[in-house]
């Protein structure tokens, strides 16, 4: 067996596994494959680096090679392959609904020595119809000396101030991903300035047939521009030749969560699913380089 990393050279090799994946996002991607001593491909797996943190993006063995050992060699192999200096962990995160029972790809990943942890985030599923029939949310205008900047088109001093404002963030109003706010992915959010301070951000990017919308922020004392920046999203997205069919909505802490359910309640539009999110991590200097 041999670890080797998909390039133009070798993807018709694995493009069957990971064909979506492949040449696509915004962070620092590795697409790694394993492959027997005839070339043949036996698995692959997609890496994403966020700020310190390995990301499985998609791991597979090919279905005639399950179950001889080749998962936790390929999963070992990868995290040696690390360098614990700049990465510090391997981290997997799915969504389940509510009391699900432990998923085969955590019942694997447990097995090769990954701490499994429910984490804090609710996805919510809303029907697009339904949000688009509750539109507008807002009062559909900013303030005098308010502006809206895209997040891939922020200039340095504002990337610096959504950074700071993210290593300062306590987590009481909403959560912050720079790394997500400030990329191509956050296709239809964007972040309000005013006075060079920031008022609200939220990213939002394309999901499967759907729209997510993640990273939240809104200054202390006012919701206005949040509700702003949500109906700027959704006349973005219905901008799109291509429909979107789902709104996803994943959110952290109390607060959030509370002011989605007030919201939604208030507009009449129903929960169409909820699920919560499991974490399984391993520290890369936990295996011998």
């Amino acid at each position: 067996m041999k670890i080797t990393r998909i390039t133009e050279k070798n993807i018709d090799h694995f493009r069957e596994g990971i064909g979506e994946y492949y040449g696509r996002g915004d962070y620092m991607r590795q697409c790694i494959g394993l492959m027997d001593d005839e070339e043949n491909a036996v698995g692959v797996a997609v890496i994403d680096m966020e700020e310190g943190d390995a990301m499985i993006r998609y791991f597979a063995i090919a279905d005639e090679h399950r179950g001889k050992g080749y998962g936790r060699y390929f999963i070992r192999e990868i995290v040696k392959s690390l360098n614990p200096a700049i990465t510090s962990r391997v981290v997997f995160c799915e969504f389940e609904e509510q009391n699900a029972t432990e998923s085969e790809a955590m019942q694997f990943l447990s097995k090769c020595g990954f701490t499994i942890e429910q984490g804090g985030t609710r996805r919510s599923l809303y029907n697009m119809d339904r949000v688009n029939a509750a539109f507008p949310f807002g009062k559909g205008k900013l303030s005098p000396g308010q502006k809206i900047v895209r997040g891939a088109a922020a200039d340095e001093a504002l990337r610096a101030r959504v950074k700071k404002l993210e290593e300062e963030f306590e987590g009481e109003n909403g959560y912050i991903d720079s790394e997500f706010i400030l990329s191509r992915k956050n296709k239809y959010g964007g972040i309000i300035v005013e006075n060079g301070e920031i008022r609200a951000m939220i990213g939002v990017e394309r999901f499967g047939e759907g729209a997510r919308l993640d990273g939240i922020y809104v200054a202390q004392g006012t919701t206005e521009e949040l509700l702003y920046l949500f109906d700027y999203a959704i006349d973005a997205i219905n901008v799109e030749e291509v429909p979107r069919k789902t709104l996803y909505i994943d959110t952290n802490g109390e607060k959030l969560m509370a002011f989605e359910d007030s919201l939604m309640k208030k507009k009449k539009i129903d929960r169409k699913k909820s699920f919560t999110d499991r974490i399984a991590w391993i520290p890369v200097e936990s295996i011998a380089q």
